[in-house]
């Protein structure tokens, strides 16, 4: 048996847009060695977000928010990361966050 998850097993509120939430994972990020200000970040993740849901073919695609992530990691380091990884552990940290 197959069930929808989401309003029906368990229901799920996050706020991805929240400025509160932003300013956590910033500052989150700062301390792994990226530097990138709460505006900017919601800004980048919207634009990112919006570019994957357009260049999809599915009707409800599904976004790998830890590849997001892992761009922006890149884009904003101050020192030498692993993308991939700090990805994974910020889009963590964005979901506990929001």
């Amino acid at each position: 048996m197959i069930f929808d998850c989401y309003k029906t097993l368990i229901d799920i509120r996050a706020d991805e847009r929240s400025w509160e939430t932003n300013k956590r994972v910033s500052n989150w990020s700062l301390h792994n060695g990226v530097r990138i200000n709460t505006d900017r970040l919601r800004e980048e993740y919207k634009w990112k977000v919006i570019g994957r849901l357009g260049n999809s073919d599915q009707k409800h695609p599904d976004i790998r928010i830890e590849e997001i992530f892992a761009e922006i990691c890149a884009d904003y380091a101050f020192k030498k990361i692993d993308p991939y990884w700090l990805g994974i552990e910020t889009a963590k940290a964005f979901r506990t966050a929001s």
